[in-house]
């Protein structure tokens, strides 16, 4: 089962830290797409893990993260 989960990861504050997180990500074969967005310190993803598991990856990297509602881009 394919999930579409969009998270918030306040500790992206610069490019080096998207580079880091987008190579933490590419290293997952279970996402099987995702997209950064460093002014919104957002990350959109299609992946095989539940958010817990993700959750997980960024946090041993180093980075919290919590998912975002779909329709108002908040954290829940």
């Amino acid at each position: 089962m394919t999930l579409s989960l969009q998270l918030f990861i306040p500790g992206m504050q610069c490019q080096g830290c998207a580079k880091s997180i987008g190579q933490v990500l590419s290293q997952q074969p279970d996402i099987i797409s995702f997209e950064l967005n460093l002014p919104l310190k957002k990350a959109i993803m299609e992946t095989k893990l539940s958010l817990e598991k993700v959750i997980s990856i960024l946090d041993i990297a180093g980075y919290q993260a919590c998912e975002l509602t779909q329709s108002q881009g908040e954290p829940l």
